[in-house]
């Protein structure tokens, strides 16, 4: 599926959405939303956000729902339908049972989680250990290293040189 056909079918399920029996407040705030795609979420497949009279935001993964694995457009429905649901329900709803019901109403599955393919990058680890005693320090990936660990690579607990090693995931 490409951006436009995402797009279109996020029109047709807001459309689809006001035409539903809902609440004067519900479909006020549903005719406040926008839709945003993003290339950053590569885990979550939606989100929505409401804030205030003219701040109602449904934003999508453009990872998940152009991957191939993931072509059959019930999946993106269904997503919108969740995300439509949130903004509909009253501020706080969560995913407890006025959302479930209001999500239900709009042909949503209700379910909290996706089952959808995802890509995940596999982070480099590195484990760090004390030369002079072989105390384990830290395993983190090289984007969570502090700064003193990678200026000084002294140990905090002899003041000696580290090891550093890659770990394999």
């Amino acid at each position: 599926m490409n951006k436009s056909a995402i797009q279109t079918i996020a029109a047709q399920e807001l459309a689809r959405a006001l035409e539903l029996p809902l609440t004067s407040e519900q479909l006020d705030r549903l005719g406040k939303v926008f839709f945003v795609l993003s290339a950053r979420m590569t885990s979550t497949a939606g989100t929505a956000t409401f804030r205030g009279p003219s701040q109602g935001r449904v934003k999508l993964s453009l990872p998940i729902f152009t991957d191939p694995r993931n072509g059959d457009e019930s999946n993106l429905r269904n997503t919108l339908r969740h995300e439509l649901a949130h903004i509909a329900a009253p501020d706080g709803a969560g995913h407890g049972p006025v959302w479930k019901r209001i999500a239900r109403s709009m042909g949503c599955t209700a379910e909290r989680c996706h089952e959808m393919a995802v890509t995940r990058k596999t982070r480099r680890m590195f484990r760090f250990t004390c030369s002079c005693c072989s105390k384990e320090l830290a395993t983190i990936a090289r984007a969570q290293m502090p700064s003193r660990i990678v200026q000084n690579r002294v140990s905090v607990c002899c003041r000696a040189g580290m090891r550093v090693e890659e770990v394999s995931n």
